[in-house]
């Protein structure tokens, strides 16, 4: 989610006051964006998990976002009030790796109400919230998903929101950094822009970090 849709308008804007610099992203899971700037591959990174803050890893919160179910409008559940979670057990699911920030937020708070993930049918597992709501968009199941993910489908009304009761789940995103000592201007630059834009009011409103 944020190397889909906050990385880029950050990049976006803090490469039109740096003319000269050049980026590339790489889209990954948490868990492989925590390892992979912990063991030095990347400067920074972003995740949806809590950052370990431990062998020189440091980090801070860029925005929030909620996990909503979708669903096909064509499908069944589209149109209901509300929706007990036991009801969902025989529903056929989509859904990220387990190695995912969505896929570990998820699990979390379906464990927080006695309930365990394995109780669901995922059929189809995918790397990209993308291809996630797309799978949706053609009735292949419902997907627990990032509602910034879905935004643009759920104004498109290719998906839907379903109503479940009892569900308020939110999650963090992290800009994630290894403090190795090492003179890294350019990095720390844009450390600052990144700390100026997710304080800012302009931003806030869009992703609401609190």
């Amino acid at each position: 989610i944020p190397g889909e849709f906050l990385v880029p308008p950050l990049l976006g804007e803090f490469m039109s006051s740096h003319a000269e610099t050049t980026a590339h992203v790489d889209i990954m899971d948490s868990i492989t964006v925590i390892d992979s700037v912990k063991y030095g591959d990347y400067k920074l990174g972003f995740c949806g998990i809590t950052p370990p803050e431990k062998d020189g890893m440091s980090g801070f919160k860029i925005a929030s976002d909620e996990i909503i179910l979708i669903a096909a409008p064509s499908h069944p559940l589209a149109t209901a009030a509300s929706i007990d979670l036991a009801r969902l057990k025989n529903e056929s699911f989509i859904g990220r790796e387990v190695t995912s920030g969505t896929r570990q937020s998820l699990e979390q708070a379906l464990q927080n109400r006695s309930i365990s993930i394995n109780s669901l049918q995922f059929r189809l597992i995918l790397s990209h919230t993308h291809s996630v709501i797309s799978a949706v968009e053609a009735g292949s199941g419902l997907a627990f998903v990032s509602s910034l993910g879905a935004q643009k489908s759920l104004m498109l009304g290719t998906v839907k929101k379903l109503k479940l009761a009892g569900w308020n789940v939110k999650r963090d995103f992290y800009c994630i950094y290894y403090s190795s000592g090492e003179d890294l201007r350019l990095t720390e630059e844009f450390l600052s822009f990144i700390k100026q834009k997710s304080s800012s009011p302009e931003w806030f409103a869009k992703h609401p970090a609190a």
